[in-house]
């Protein structure tokens, strides 16, 4: 008979901390949808035909991408764009934070990211929950932002997403082939 692990009694900081990360996550998927929505829209798709395009393509694909089309145009919204995707790249420790192990010490997590190129490399990032928050805020005010520089209304985005809870649910609801 296996036994349970006794139950982890977390702090209510490192709740904090845990809250602001998860928001983080949820405002980095919010992004990565408004990048696809963009992208469909620059090129006049469908969001199904959208969806098929830029659902396999990595963050930095659809970064690229979008901001290769948005050179095309010399309006100031479509420069301030770049400048926003790049910022916004850059701040978020993103690579750290989404696909780094994660420790727990205290209240604070730390972030560790490895890589190889001709040696392993790590590098580190440790958040609290004022930093961990803070960098959630600054995420979110800036997808406000580069939703406005694109022209992404929340409908835009409900509907790009529409799309995915509908083929969701017609893949666990149909019969499979024979």
């Amino acid at each position: 008979m296996a036994t349970s692990a006794p139950p982890i009694d977390l702090s209510d900081r490192m709740l904090v901390t845990l809250a602001a990360y998860g928001l983080f996550m949820i405002n980095w998927s919010l992004l990565e949808t408004v990048l696809e929505v963009a992208i469909a829209k620059r090129v006049d798709l469908h969001p199904l035909e959208g969806t098929i395009i830029t659902c396999g393509l990595n963050f930095q694909s659809r970064a690229s991408i979008l901001r290769s089309f948005l050179a095309l145009d010399q309006t100031q919204d479509s420069k301030d764009a770049i400048a926003l995707i790049n910022t916004i790249t850059q701040e978020a420790s993103r690579n750290a934070i989404i696909h780094g192990q994660v420790f727990v010490h205290g209240e604070t997590l730390m972030f560790v990211h490895r890589r190889t190129d001709q040696s392993l490399i790590a590098k580190t990032v440790s958040l609290d929950s004022d930093a961990m928050s803070e960098k959630g805020t600054r995420l979110k005010e800036s997808i406000i932002r580069l939703q406005s520089l694109l022209s992404v209304s929340e409908e835009d985005l409900h509907e790009f997403g529409n799309i995915s809870l509908i083929l969701a649910n017609r893949s666990t609801t149909s019969p499979k082939p024979r």
